[in-house]
């Protein structure tokens, strides 16, 4: 027996009865037999909607993705009908549109479409069919809609994004080609921004993870250096952050190449960082040691005897090719060593002593090879500094002598710059000398206590730090004067170290109060403040670009080491910070390749470190063995990492 119907549905289907019996007879008027046999009331919809899809000629499939679209579901709710924009149909969703609209089943209006009476959700058996399968998938989409309008609404606050099993139900949604189309183009937009908050949210989690990590490794690092090693590997696996590229960096200084030297007390220290080569000697030890440091993790060194009977060592140069050694003692002597040969040092037989003419009174106070290493220059306790034509090395010539007094020399390109600390002067004076001549050039005083100074790369400008707190800016391109073109305050308390950037008009001073400042000398008699690098606990003491000036290592007497990326000089960012094995840092290089950071301090250590992640990395695996087991992960890694 019939059932009975609703109002709300009796009317349309008897609206779309009358329609199809007017449609489909061909008498004057309607009859009984015409009603019965379009199956009445009940199956009036259900009939001429199978007659749309056999007329439409197309699969069910395609079928089923069209009325999907138009249909809404609510959670335990009776679907409902929903107005749908198609924006590109195909051929299939156009016949089923034209056959469908042909029996007034659907309405179209420009490019959106709908079902016409919301009663055939209910008396079309395979459209309920293909509701009921997709009820789970309906409801998801509408949570997903429900949600980007929220979204919107409140101005795309991020607390109200997906996360979790919702994003990941969310997700599906859009994957399914039924039901992603049936996603606007702010349900994209919201559906984005939680995968973007998601991924942003997990990435925050693993430098977390990578930060605590790394903090574990440096807390291992003086009990088991090979364990912290593996931990900063773990730690820069886990993801890559600014700790645990310093983990991996700081894990390099201990592994084959770097050594102590000797044990706490005066040195003296001598570079040929073209060469990658360190000259090393104390006073009281019988050797002058030459270091070749590593570009590959492992160095090889070797020990000079000094010259029998010789005073203590006051003075080490080394050429910029690394072949040749000058060593200067306490008598005034000064001796050279061939070692272009590793292993094969050559002292020469004839010492460099100078003649009565050009005595220097008491200990060689330094000692400094011209850039191609034809002359070297001395100086000595009675303030006067020599030069030696070293074109036959057996037989060095004396050329001259700048009666000035000295304690510092700086060589550029031709001329040699003097840094004059006379402490029987008023004030300290920086002195030009030519070594044509050799004469001495223009002088100009410095504020005492002058403390450093360098030359920028093209040798114009000269930069003094002083204790007065104050860098002086000379301009030193004619060495009969020398003019003073600025000065200025770089920090709260005395400026310590200085050095120019290697191609830009860039200087990094580093002062007493723990930080680093950069400054433009773009226009060098008005230097402006482009970076103030916070540091670590501890006086700055020592600063070095690399050749590239892409990255600016800071040293202070801490122990603490910062490298900064200098590639935009106005925002520094930091690149690593790590605690080196000394009290102190006084002294910082680039070695060449860019990959090897030297340094030394209080107590006569030479150590480096790796700078590049990739060969600092291999270098752990190489050196360290096999990688952390199951139970020193749970024993020294954060417990949800072990698990």
């Amino acid at each position: 027996m019939p059932q009975p119907c609703s109002v709300s549905t009796s009317l349309p289907l008897l609206s779309h009865v009358l329609h199809e019996l007017v449609e489909t007879s061909d008498q004057n008027h309607l009859t009984l037999d015409d009603y019965l046999k379009m199956g009445g009331l009940e199956q009036a919809i259900e009939q001429s909607a199978e007659k749309a899809f056999a007329e439409s000629g197309i699969s069910e499939e395609a079928c089923r993705q069209l009325f999907v679209q138009l249909v809404d579901v609510a959670q335990d709710a009776q679907p409902t009908r929903r107005v749908a924009k198609i924006a590109h149909p195909n051929d299939d969703t156009e016949a089923a549109i034209s056959a469908f609209a042909a029996h007034r089943l659907l309405t179209t209006d420009y490019d959106t479409v709908s079902i016409s009476h919301e009663v055939l959700l209910s008396a079309w058996p395979r459209l309920v069919t293909w509701v009921d399968d997709g009820r789970v998938a309906l409801v998801a989409v509408n949570r997903l809609r429900s949600a980007a309008k929220l979204w919107d609404q409140v101005g795309r606050d991020r607390d109200t994004l997906l996360r979790g099993g919702q994003l990941c139900a969310a997700e599906e949604v859009a994957a399914n080609p039924n039901s992603n189309a049936r996603l606007s183009e702010l349900d994209h937009q919201f559906l984005a921004a939680c995968q973007l908050a998601a991924t942003e949210q997990l990435a925050e989690e693993r430098r977390q993870l990578s930060r605590r990590m790394s903090s574990q490794a440096n807390l291992l690092f003086d009990k088991s250096a090979n364990l912290s090693a593996q931990i900063a590997l773990a730690a820069h696996e886990t993801t890559a952050t600014t700790e645990s590229r310093s983990a991996i960096i700081r894990a390099t200084s201990p592994l084959p190449g770097s050594r102590h030297l000797c044990g706490p007390g005066p040195a003296v220290l001598a570079t040929a960082l073209g060469q990658a080569t360190v000259a090393f000697s104390k006073p009281d030890k019988p050797h002058i040691h030459v270091i070749k440091l590593p570009t590959t993790g492992h160095d090889q060194a070797q020990a000079l005897p000094k010259p029998s009977n010789q005073p203590h060592t006051t003075a080490l140069a080394i050429t910029s090719n690394g072949d040749l050694v000058a060593h200067g003692s306490a008598d005034g002597t000064i001796h050279l060593l061939d070692i272009a040969v590793p292993g094969q040092p050559v002292m020469f037989d004839t010492d460099v002593v100078l003649d009565t003419d050009h005595v220097l009174d008491g200990p060689i106070n330094a000692l400094l090879f011209s850039q191609r290493a034809g002359h070297v220059f001395a100086t000595g306790g009675n303030g006067g500094t020599a030069c030696w034509n070293l074109k036959d090395r057996q037989d060095p010539q004396p050329c001259g002598m700048i009666p000035t007094p000295g304690t510092t020399l700086s060589l550029s390109i031709g001329t040699v710059r003097l840094w004059i600390l006379d402490g029987q002067r008023p004030a300290p004076q920086v002195v030009l000398a030519d070594t044509a001549v050799p004469t001495m050039g223009g002088a100009a005083g410095v504020e005492p206590p002058a403390v450093n100074l360098a030359f920028s790369s093209c040798f114009r400008l000269l930069a003094v730090t002083s204790e007065s707190g104050n860098t002086t800016i000379f301009d030193v391109s004619s060495p009969a004067k020398l003019q003073t073109l600025a000065r200025f305050r770089s920090g709260s308390s005395f400026a310590h170290e200085v050095a120019f950037h290697p191609s830009r008009p860039t200087l990094a001073v580093g002062n007493a109060d723990q930080s680093t400042s950069l400054w433009d000398l773009g226009q060098p008699s008005d230097p402006q403040l482009l970076a103030h690098l916070p540091g670590a606990t501890g006086n700055t003491m020592a600063v070095a670009f690399n050749t590239n000036g892409n990255l600016l290592a800071v040293g202070t007497t801490s122990g603490m080491v910062s490298i900064w990326d200098t590639t935009m000089v106005s925002e520094p960012v930091l690149f690593a910070q790590f605690r080196s094995t000394e009290r102190g840092v006084y002294a910082l290089a680039f070695a060449p390749g860019q990959q090897i950071l030297t340094g030394s301090g209080p107590n006569q250590s030479l150590f480096h470190w790796t700078i590049d992640e990739d060969a600092a990395v291999s270098l752990i695996q190489g050196a360290v063995g096999d990688p952390l087991t199951m139970v020193e992960r749970r024993q020294h890694l954060p417990e949800h990492e072990s698990q």
